[in-house]
């Protein structure tokens, strides 16, 4: 699957604002579970795990962009606690921390699927998250494709 961005990012990057200012405040929400078709559409349950910086809310962030891909920021720790008893993340949201998740053609985000192998946007070494244990992902890239 590719990355699916929203319309309100598109067209927030298109009017007036980069990527890092089109989603202020930035997460990573994990979940488990169907993945909506459009990163428009409402999100279905709740995030399994929200990373943050060092899991404290605080906005991700990445290094300058460089060769039409920026990366995670190596002075930061992204992590989150996984809730519940945990579970299989199928999917991921990149958003603003002010994101509702409801069905939005105006908010900021981008979304995909999550696995252990390499046909999945987000790889990772187990998918399957234990509750009540913190997540870290050591590496991330964005990068912007061709017109």
């Amino acid at each position: 699957m590719a990355i699916k961005s929203s319309t309100g990012l598109r067209t927030a990057m298109l009017d007036t604002a980069d990527f890092v200012s089109a989603i202020p405040n930035r997460v990573l929400l994990l979940y488990t579970g169907a993945i909506p078709a459009t990163a428009d559409a409402a999100q279905t349950g709740a995030p399994i795990c929200i990373i943050s910086d060092n899991s404290t809310g605080d906005p991700l962030l990445f290094e300058e962009a460089a060769g039409g891909a920026m990366v995670k920021d190596s002075s930061q720790v992204w992590s989150g606690l996984v809730a519940g008893g945990g579970g299989t993340v199928t999917h991921w949201r990149m958003v603003s921390g002010t994101d509702t998740g409801a069905l939005s053609t105006t908010e900021p985000r981008i979304q995909g699927t999550a696995g252990t192998d390499g046909g999945n946007d987000l790889i990772m070494s187990s998918a399957v998250l234990t509750g009540g244990a913190t997540h870290t992902i050591d590496s991330g890239t964005v990068s912007q494709g061709t017109f």
